[in-house]
């Protein structure tokens, strides 16, 4: 029953657990503010409050995206060991220099915060080599890949060459259908592939970057 909540406190409650249930973790205090165009954060802060005092929220003090719902769903404990995001599947990694093997890692799942450009579908591969540094994608880095999205002159893509290597780097259709590869590294050439002699595909686009400090 949300008949003791005002219009505006129902409005947040539905965002809220349509965003646990869409993305896996509540949103944060600024996305409800953006949301409603509320302009102080303490605004929606008085709101959360309302709604934890009313039954309708748990908060966990001091903890990011510390809220959950009544049963349990989308506590965001940060902190606490537990996942902050939905898992993703590290499948190998790319190269960001000369094409390398992509080498498949079925046993390895991640979980990343949406914030990060995930959505479920997609998949992670490690970074090796600086190619992309330009781009702020560094050795080591997590790339964020949606497959089947489009690839557009301009984008950064994970191709495969052949049959089983693999590189990132930002994708250009030339006339004639010549793919060529640019890195964001000037120390780094450009690959120029001619479809017909050697078999390029795209693998999926980059939509985010994860950076483990």
């Amino acid at each position: 029953m949300t008949e003791s909540l005002t219009k505006r406190q129902r409005e947040i409650l539905a965002f809220m657990e349509a965003e646990i249930e869409r993305r896996g973790i509540p949103p944060t205090v600024r996305e409800v503010a953006a949301r409603f165009g509320i302009a102080s954060p303490n605004g929606v802060a008085c709101h959360i409050k309302a709604l934890e005092a009313k039954g309708y929220l748990r908060r966990e003090p001091g903890i990011s995206r510390g809220v959950s719902l009544p049963g349990g769903a989308g506590v965001g404990s940060a902190g606490r060991g537990e996942a902050r995001g939905a898992r993703y599947r590290l499948v190998g990694q790319v190269a960001a220099g000369s094409p390398i093997l992509a080498v498949q890692s079925d046993d390895e799942d991640l979980s990343i915060d949406e914030a990060a450009g995930a959505r479920p579908g997609d998949f992670l591969l490690k970074v090796k080599g600086d190619s992309m540094s330009g781009a702020g994608i560094n050795p080591g880095d997590l790339a964020v890949v949606r497959p089947g999205a489009e690839a557009r002159n301009g984008d950064i893509v994970v191709v495969l060459v052949g049959e089983e290597e693999a590189t990132l780097k930002r994708f250009f259709m030339e006339p004639g259908g010549v793919v060529r590869l640019v890195p964001e590294n000037p120390a780094y050439a450009e690959i120029i592939i001619d479809p017909r002699v050697t078999p390029v595909s795209v693998a999926g686009r980059l939509v985010g970057v994860v950076r483990k400090l």
